[in-house]
């Protein structure tokens, strides 16, 4: 029989843990599409390709946390969502 090692706080959820991982990794990315377009010049299509990487780990956050996604929201303040 193995024991589980570590301290209790660090066997967290597996979703919870999966959740910080999107979140983390969300930000970075975040952070490298504002880095890629304001400080180097890359072909449009590696620019839009950042940001779908970017809209991706955004819709699975949304979806781990129950929370809208960002352009949900957007929908709902410019009133695209009442058509």
């Amino acid at each position: 029989m193995s024991k589980s090692q570590g301290h209790p706080a660090k066997q967290a959820d597996p979703a919870k843990k999966l959740e910080r991982r999107v979140n983390d990794l969300m930000r970075q990315v975040v952070y490298l599409n504002q880095e890629i377009q304001t400080n180097h010049d890359l072909p449009q299509d590696i620019i839009e390709h950042a940001q779908a990487s970017a809209a991706s780990l955004m819709a699975i956050y949304s979806h781990l946390t129950g929370l809208p996604a960002p352009w949900d929201i957007r929908a709902a303040e410019m009133g695209w969502n009442k058509i």
